[in-house]
């Protein structure tokens, strides 16, 4: 413990899930995992939108590639994550239609 500051710890259990009133809820161990949010939030620090490369001086030939390959990654491990508990694929996104499936985490617990 360092001097001056508190230590606590936050207990998660998401393999025992009783009562599941969303599918979604199944995938909650991937959707909400914090060392996978702490890895995004760093990997958006790494490179940010905002940064000019002519400004700044960061190569640009390769941001897009680095950009592509680190989601593709993350939606292939989500869509292994889906099959292997036996939920249906994913729909198709398109922006004329209504989004009517939502997923409200705190909802259950």
């Amino acid at each position: 413990m360092v001097a001056g500051y508190e230590q606590y710890t936050a207990y998660a259990n998401f393999s025992g899930l009783y009562d599941v009133t969303n599918p979604e809820q199944i995938v909650s161990y991937f959707t909400e995992d914090v060392g996978l949010n702490a890895y995004h939030a760093y990997s958006q620090l790494y490179n940010p939108f905002w940064l000019k490369s002519e400004k700044y001086g960061v190569p640009k030939y390769n941001r897009g590639e680095n950009f592509y390959y680190y989601y593709q990654q993350l939606l292939a491990r989500y869509y292994l994550n889906r099959i292997s508990t036996y939920l249906p694929e994913v729909d198709r996104f398109d922006w004329e239609e209504n989004n009517v499936k939502v997923y409200f985490p705190s909802e259950t617990w």
